[in-house]
């Protein structure tokens, strides 16, 4: 484990074979299996995180990432939700958390425009509100365009998100 990171992220973007997908998740399942095994045998938790339909035809949807967490059923393996996403594939904000609450680990927030939370039309409040509902303990993190800059970036994420944390 490199300095002590237990979730380590990177991206693993492509369409996965049609035929996979077609034939259901054993298709893809029995490949990753020997990944999350590997994974898991140094201490590390990999998170699935559902791309929408633009970036990959595989877990597209919170509800599709939860059917994958149950097809693999391996305590290695978990799921990382993004507020950009869940506004492109999910009915609801706080009906993805609500479904992927037994999986989730690490969310990502970010406007609708990949802007810091609050430049976008992204609520927020439901957000915050479906995590705490859930009595959510993983991490937060805003993964968005450094637009300006970093620091205005960061001010103004902070400056949105205290009031509702």
């Amino acid at each position: 484990v490199i300095l002590g990171c237990t979730r380590p992220a990177g991206p693993l973007r492509a369409a996965v074979d049609r035929l996979a997908v077609d034939c259901g998740l054993d298709g893809i399942a029995y490949p990753a299996e020997g990944t999350v095994a590997y994974a898991a045998g140094k201490g590390l938790l990999l998170l699935l995180e559902p791309y929408n339909r633009f970036v990959t035809n595989f877990a597209n949807t919170a509800e599709e990432g939860v059917a994958f967490m149950r097809e693999m059923n391996h305590e290695g393996l978990g799921l990382l939700l993004d507020t950009f996403h869940i506004n492109i594939e999910d009915p609801s904000f706080g009906g993805a958390i609500y479904h992927a609450r037994d999986y989730l680990f690490h969310m990502h927030l970010t406007d609708n425009n990949r802007m810091y939370p609050g430049a976008g039309h992204i609520p927020f409040a439901e957000v915050i509100g479906a995590l705490k509902a859930i009595r959510y303990q993983g991490y937060l993190s805003i993964q968005v365009a450094q637009k300006p800059d970093f620091r205005t970036v960061a001010v103004r994420s902070y400056g949105h998100l205290r009031g509702l944390l």
